[in-house]
């Protein structure tokens, strides 16, 4: 669910040393470049703890929206399935079974539409409580990672999930340039969890 509010960094900074050729001249500083993967970040298991729990504070909110929609759902497949069990009654009086479609047939729309503005509701509200929620941990870790970036003296930090999601680059490259862990594990030290 949270992945509707994956959060989208390209920083730059780390690692694989790199020397720049300016002109014909090489530079005498290097660049350091490292890579780290956003995604990891909401891992329940070694993500930043405090988005994580921001996480399933927004699911238990939402819950009990979404619940409604679902018994909804549920009651719609209910009737559905009374209705094909009478579609193949043999037995059945004809016109009873038309009168009793009919009235399912007006039950399931009003299912569909309570249904459907449940959803609608529960949409929107997720939307506005997690910008709420989270912009501001997002918003924490930006600063924190470019603050990270320059005590460890990364001049770049490549965000790897940007570059292998849609279109993206293929990125090949040492283990040692990915500072994820180390970012998450100085991250999660400095933070007081919710």
């Amino acid at each position: 669910m949270v992945h509707l509010m994956r959060m989208r960094l390209l920083i730059l900074g780390v690692l694989a040393f790199v020397t720049p050729v300016v002109d014909g001249q090489t530079c005498a500083a290097p660049v350091s470049v490292a890579f780290i993967n956003s995604a990891r970040f909401e891992d329940p298991k070694g993500g930043i703890i405090r988005l994580v729990q921001a996480e399933k504070l927004l699911k238990m909110e939402t819950y009990e929206l979404f619940m409604g929609s679902g018994s909804d759902r549920a009651k719609i497949q209910q009737i559905g399935a009374e209705d094909e069990k009478l579609l193949n009654d043999n037995d059945a009086d004809p016109s009873a079974t038309i009168v009793k479609l009919r009235a399912d047939n007006a039950k399931r729309k009003a299912l569909e539409q309570a249904a459907e503005a449940d959803e609608s509701h529960g949409k929107a509200f997720l939307d506005k409580r997690g910008m709420e929620i989270l912009s501001p941990i997002q918003a924490d870790i930006l600063v924190a990672l470019k603050e990270f970036a320059a005590k460890s003296c990364y001049d770049t930090v490549i965000d790897e999930d940007d570059l292998e999601g849609e279109g993206g680059a293929t990125l090949l490259r040492p283990d040692r340039t990915n500072i994820t862990t180390k970012f998450i594990e100085w991250y999660n030290a400095r933070q007081k969890p919710l």
